[in-house]
């Protein structure tokens, strides 16, 4: 069976919303809690890693679940890129995953279905993409070994939308009917359920 590794980005300060979204919760349950448990219910991921930054002190004493690992990011204020880049760059077991799955913390509608027909109908050379409901492409994505090197390589300003932008034709997509869903402002945070 081909192994499939996990990043959660989950870095940012979470300026806009004035308080760190990886706590916030939804359904009882903390936004980060809640995206590492719904990528272990899938059962096809092997290793899980999360990528903290801004208030990583607060947040990291909430990650209860050993199988987890914490990568820091003391760079994070630079852009997404950087988080990616080190969530790749420790991306250290051996054997070397055959594919990396990478999400966010803050879009709530993720849930099992999708992350497995992303993990599962992904082939190799190939990515596959989430397609939220306004034709973009965005995480969750499923990327093969081979994209590794270049993800560890994009600006520190880009993210993974950029790489799934500039990568199209190598991309299958997954519709995401919950994509717009993502949780930055005061008023995204009202359409969630305590």
């Amino acid at each position: 069976m081909l192994l499939t590794d996990a990043i959660v980005l989950a870095a940012g300060s979470s300026s806009r919303l004035g308080q760190p979204k990886q706590l916030v919760k939804h359904n009882g349950v903390g936004l980060l809690e809640g995206v590492i448990s719904t990528i272990q219910s899938t059962d096809l991921v092997r290793e899980i890693l999360v990528v903290l930054g801004a208030h990583q002190e607060t947040i990291q004493p909430m990650i209860k679940d050993a199988r987890v690992r914490i990568v820091v990011n003391s760079d994070w204020q630079n852009g997404m890129g950087t988080s990616l880049k080190k969530g790749m760059a420790s991306l250290t077991r051996t054997p070397m995953a055959d594919k990396v799955l990478i999400t966010v913390c803050d879009m709530p509608g993720v849930n099992k279905t999708l992350l497995q027909e992303l993990i599962i109908k992904h082939q190799r050379g190939r990515i596959s993409a989430s397609e939220y409901p306004d034709g973009r492409m965005g995480t969750p994505a499923v990327f093969c070994d081979s994209y590794i090197k270049m993800l560890s390589e994009i600006p520190a300003q880009e993210g993974a939308r950029k790489f799934l932008q500039d990568h199209q034709q190598l991309t299958d997509c997954i519709p995401f009917d919950l994509g717009y869903w993502d949780i930055d402002t005061p008023e995204d945070l009202a359409t969630l359920m305590p």
